[in-house]
């Protein structure tokens, strides 16, 4: 008996200290190292056409991160666009970002840049570096990881982040570091305002570049915001006390019709035979209604994405590899996923494309939930 409580004790220290190597799994240099050159090829974005630039040249001494892509698949994506999506929230206070994939494969990694850039839809595409699989010598980085995030001030590191589960539990991760970068935000108009004016372009022409990039990014952030405002505005709609109502309401205008002086007065109704009435139940909808919304914030907002039916296929594939990234994180989010495209199918002529409906119908059918 001692002897095997003394196994189950020398297991149960092995599992721990797996798991602690696993949450602690070092990747880049030591904080405060300043940061080396890093290589890198662009075959579209603002760096296309060059035959290399340095990105840490790039950011020099404003606040920045380079994001390096171990693995490039449906884990990794959300962390990627997460980085996108911070550098340009972030762009106000100088803030700069580089998603740089790693490969040995120069013409294959190209090739992937083209399709991946086509399908993130980055504000700036992904870049691929030149110094091959392990990337620049002096950042030390861990190819155990998937992805190693690297954050910088004053050209030097102040925090390195080695992923290896990745998912939508990274996003708080990642806007910690970049706030790290950026150090105490202002919260007076005036101080903002300041901040933005130091930040400018002094060049005319580079100036006006940036005023009609974000203009364009003005606009797609209100047409998202009110196309989302629409959406819930419509999926609120689809509860279980209207369609109730809605039947209700089809019946009654039947039985109106069939009084005496209504508009089908005269007519011999067509489901009559002899003096029996054998329209006992209205005609109701194809598909019964299943499922349920979200209590998930995460969920709900995904899921109110992923059911416009204005999304190209890459779109939905990026929402919808969001969404089961999010309902693997626990049991009770499966389910919610679950019950959330039950309900969006049963509503086929309303909500989603045909490829958005599609993958909802794989996803029950994975998860015996047809």
């Amino acid at each position: 008996m001692l002897s095997i409580m003394k196994n189950l004790r020398w297991l149960l220290c092995g599992l721990i200290s797996l798991s602690t190597f696993a949450e602690d799994l070092v990747t880049g240099p030591p904080v405060g190292t300043d940061l080396g050159a890093v290589r890198c090829y662009a075959n579209s974005g603002p760096y296309a056409g060059q035959e290399s630039f340095d990105a840490a040249e790039e950011i020099g001494s404003r606040p920045g991160a380079l994001l390096f892509v171990h693995t490039l698949n449906r884990n990794t994506a959300p962390v990627i666009r997460g980085v996108g999506n911070l550098a340009r929230e972030f762009g106000l206070f100088g803030f700069k970002a580089f998603i740089v994939t790693l490969s040995n494969d120069r013409t294959a990694a190209e090739e992937q840049l083209r399709r991946v850039n086509g399908s993130l839809r980055l504000n700036d595409p992904m870049v691929l570096s030149l110094d091959g699989l392990d990337g620049p010598g002096s950042l030390a980085l861990n190819r155990r990881c998937t992805l190693s995030l690297i954050g910088i001030r004053e050209g030097k590191v102040v925090e390195s982040i080695g992923f290896t589960d990745t998912g939508l539990h990274d996003i708080d991760r990642i806007r910690a570091l970049a706030e790290k970068t950026i150090g105490d935000v202002p919260s007076r108009p005036a101080e903002l305002i300041a901040l933005a004016e130091k930040n400018l372009p002094n060049d005319p022409e580079a100036l006006r570049t940036l005023a009609a990039r974000q203009a364009v990014d003005l606009y797609r952030l209100h047409k998202k915001a009110t196309e989302d405002f629409a959406n819930s505005r419509r999926y609120e709609r689809q509860q279980p006390g209207m369609m109730r109502q809605g039947r209700e309401n089809a019946r009654g205008n039947q039985r109106m019709n069939r009084r005496p002086g209504g508009r089908d007065a005269g007519k011999k109704p067509e489901n009559v035979v002899g003096n029996r009435d054998t329209s006992a139940a209205p005609v109701v909808a194809k598909r019964e209604r299943r499922g349920g919304p979200p209590k998930d914030e995460a969920l709900s907002t995904l899921l109110r994405s992923f059911i416009r039916k204005t999304n190209d296929a890459a779109r939905v594939d990026s929402i919808h590899a969001d969404i089961v990234e999010r309902t693997k994180q626990s049991e009770d989010l499966l389910k919610e996923g679950i019950a959330m495209f039950q309900l969006m199918l049963s509503f086929p002529d309303r909500y989603g494309s045909e490829h958005a409906q599609s993958l909802a119908r794989a996803f029950l059918k994975a998860h015996n939930a047809e």
